[in-house]
């Protein structure tokens, strides 16, 4: 399995329906190369009984602390 450590750049494989495969594990690129995603931080999310809300609650203060910005909502 792949270990995404903060400062990794990596990109996930998108299935057919436009979803990311979660069966498929990221794959890490060099952060020069054109990439969407960048690990900033690793958090602890809770117990994961409550995921997704765990995220909704924890991430969005991650976000913005990475992003300089308040995060209002996430493009789906």
């Amino acid at each position: 399995m792949t270990e995404l450590t903060p400062g990794a750049c990596f990109e996930v494989t998108v299935n057919a329906e436009g979803f990311i495969d979660f069966g498929q594990p990221p794959a890490i690129v060099a952060c020069a190369q054109p990439h969407a995603n960048e690990v900033v931080a690793r958090v602890a999310l809770g117990d994961g009984d409550e995921l997704p809300d765990d995220v909704d609650i924890v991430a969005p203060a991650h976000c913005e602390a990475a992003a300089g910005a308040q995060i209002d909502a996430v493009d789906e």
